[in-house]
């Protein structure tokens, strides 16, 4: 039995619907035919199916390995990315992550500190969380009675991250003061404590990363192009994850085996959870994911996991009419005539296009008066 087929048209890749049962949907909606676009995902039955127009070359980055979960992906811009870092982990190159809130940078920074086979910790401190008037103290530490409240001497996280990892998360939000005193650690490799007068020899590789725009914040002057220079020694950017939905799948079952375990292979989803996740804008990126995982398992036990475990905001997306054209509503009669020009008056084409049906397509030609044969090539 054939529930949908995809071909190639000049056009692109298109999915059409083969008159099955329960009918195929995109990206949460049914369709009868439509022209894919990166990103999309294809309900056929009980499956699910993420389409990209790239693949991935190097079939061992495309997941990653169990030594290093948080540079897995599918996205194949990323995974020649994290490829690289695999490359970069075991030397001392600075690393700069880039992206949006929650997307996983500081699980990058783990999977560098892990492949790095360095013998000392990783440290993490978070600049955006740290009163300014802390940070310099949280950072290179101080001596007995170098101020009030100094009762004894405290190595900071510069020197307790010796010979491992210092995580510098947010550096888009160290004030200029802090930056001056970072870049000497940076090139001196050296650290001098709040109220010592002897510099201590530090080995520590930096991975910092941020969601700010730092080559502006630089002409602003809100930092330093000297400190920016010595942190970006290899960028990352982390896609925010509606633009990396291919990685959803492979997200989700980490996240299952996480927080639930042995119990891990009794977890199953139902297709409109499914449905739900692979539709859902995720403003909070992975982290996003993770708490509506967390929650989700609890909720059902360790079970199946419905719709109604995944909460408030996955059952109240607004949701297009299962066969309207999208956008339909504010389509004026000269967009859809410059629609119809540019595919010579074919009806099929037009609905891929618009990812509806045939019928509709004439449903609204006869709503804002436009005759199909008008744009018909004359013979």
């Amino acid at each position: 039995m054939s529930h949908a087929q995809a071909r190639r048209t000049p056009e692109g890749w298109l999915i059409e619907d083969a008159s099955s049962r329960n009918g195929t949907r995109l990206n949460g909606g049914g369709i009868e035919r439509a022209l894919l676009r990166p990103g999309d995902v294809i309900e056929v039955g009980r499956s699910f199916i993420a389409y990209g127009n790239d693949a991935v070359e190097d079939a061992s980055t495309e997941i990653g390995s169990g030594d290093a979960p948080g540079l897995r992906t599918r996205h194949p811009a990323l995974a020649r990315d994290f490829a690289q870092l695999r490359l970069l982990a075991p030397t001392n190159i600075p690393i700069l992550v880039r992206g949006e809130t929650g997307t996983g940078k500081e699980l990058v920074a783990r999977a560098i500190h892990q492949l790095s086979c360095r013998s000392g910790p990783l440290k993490s401190v978070n600049f955006g969380a740290l009163p300014r008037t802390l940070i310099e103290s949280e950072l290179f530490g101080y001596k007995r009675g170098a101020f009030s409240g100094a009762t004894e001497d405290r190595p900071g996280l510069v020197r307790s991250a010796d010979r491992g990892t210092l995580f510098l998360d947010e550096i888009g939000d160290l004030p200029l003061d802090a930056q001056v005193a970072l870049l000497r650690v940076l090139q001196e490799n050296e650290v001098l404590p709040l109220g010592a007068v002897t510099p201590v020899k530090v080995d520590v590789r930096i991975v910092a990363a941020t969601h700010r725009d730092l080559a502006t914040m630089v002409s602003q002057q809100r930092f330093r192009q000297d400190l920016l220079a010595r942190l970006t020694g290899f960028t990352v950017t982390l896609p925010p994850l509606r633009a990396r939905r291919t990685d959803l799948g492979p997200l989700v079952r980490d996240l299952v085996r996480r927080h639930a375990g042995e119990r891990a292979v009794d977890v199953a989803f139902m297709p409109a959870a499914i449905r739900a996740l692979c539709t859902y804008p995720w403003p909070g990126n992975v982290r996003e994911m993770d708490q509506a995982i967390k929650r989700a398992l609890a909720l059902a036990g360790g079970g199946i996991i419905d719709l109604s475990h995944l909460g408030e905001v996955f059952q109240t997306q607004p949701r297009e009419p299962d066969g309207a054209p999208r956008g339909s509503g504010e389509m004026s009669r000269d967009t859809l005539e410059d629609l119809l020009r540019r595919h010579q008056g074919n009806v099929t084409a037009a609905a891929a296009e618009l990812r509806t049906s045939r019928m509709q397509v004439h449903r609204l030609c006869k709503r804002l008066g436009v005759d199909i044969r008008d744009h018909r090539p004359s013979r």
